[in-house]
């Protein structure tokens, strides 16, 4: 399938340990991008590899399945001429080819407040991006507030940044996903990165098991298969582990009940009366 290509680099962004850069591509989008790193000494981040971007882009179709807002997000082409071009982005030796791409939404603020909630209009989607980080196994928005947005434009929350699914972010393999299937209870991520600083916010006015009723519904019908269509492969998944991560986010679903009150029982509800 064609992809759009990038033609110019706007600039560095100063959030996360993949060092994103905002682009703009041959469709007129401005997009914030996750590129896969060439191994190097003189590098930081070149464990980015192509794992970390499945890990994006599986990610962002389940949110979008499940109705959250998520940036619009795309597979784009970064060619050889722009990294030559441009010498900042040439600090984190990138390799030309297939990136994660989610598109830039100016007036945009990280992190989340009690000022933004109490204006905000998507405030029932709060509590559900943690049963989604559950479905997913996403270890880091718990503790990390910059991995929400909040746009004026709209006065909508966006979740961004999911490198860190499935677990152990762009260092999964076969085995480790396979030893986190079929547990009684459900594995889920530690305890203390489920009461970091984020959480606190998103779960405190949950009042019943009522609130997660339409997320629980489109978990329940989510089409797994579905998610993995069109993955590059210069992105290195084998069909294997493509396979052992179907079985993982099914085993997750089939479990979301019990992920839910295994996060109740962490006391992340402090507001939940029992019906």
């Amino acid at each position: 399938m064609p992809f759009n290509n990038i033609v110019e680099v706007e600039e560095a962004l100063p959030n996360g340990y993949t060092s994103p850069f905002k682009v703009k591509c041959d469709d007129g989008i401005s997009y914030v991008i996750k590129y896969i790193c060439e191994a190097s000494d003189e590098v930081e981040n070149d464990e980015i590899n192509g794992k970390v971007l499945f890990n994006e882009l599986i990610s962002a179709r389940i949110a979008k399945k499940l109705k959250l807002k998520i940036p619009e997000f795309n597979v784009v082409n970064l060619p050889q001429s722009v990294i030559d071009n441009d010498t900042e982005l040439q600090k984190y030796n990138p390799k030309a080819g297939l990136c994660f791409a989610s598109k830039f939404i100016p007036n945009s603020f990280a992190g989340i407040s009690k000022s933004f909630i109490n204006i905000c209009n998507n405030k029932k989607m709060l509590p559900e991006i943690m049963l989604f980080d559950q479905l997913i196994m996403n270890r880091d928005r718990g503790c990390r507030t910059s991995n929400i947005l909040f746009n004026s434009k709209d006065n909508c929350f966006y979740i961004i940044d999911n490198t860190e699914s499935f677990a152990l972010g762009g260092i999964w393999d076969e085995e480790s996903i396979r030893q986190r299937i079929n547990c009684n209870p459900p594995v889920m991520v530690n305890s203390s990165d489920l009461k970091g600083t984020c959480y606190k916010f998103l779960g405190y006015d949950v009042k019943n098991i009522n609130d997660f009723d339409d997320i629980i519904n489109e978990i329940n019908n989510l089409d797994v298969g579905s998610l993995f269509k069109n993955v590059p492969n210069s992105w290195g998944v084998s069909a294997n582990e493509k396979s052992i991560i179907m079985k993982f986010i099914q085993d997750r679903i089939n479990n979301i009940d019990q992920i839910l009150l295994e996060l109740k029982k962490e006391n992340l509800f402090p507001q939940w009366k029992e019906a």
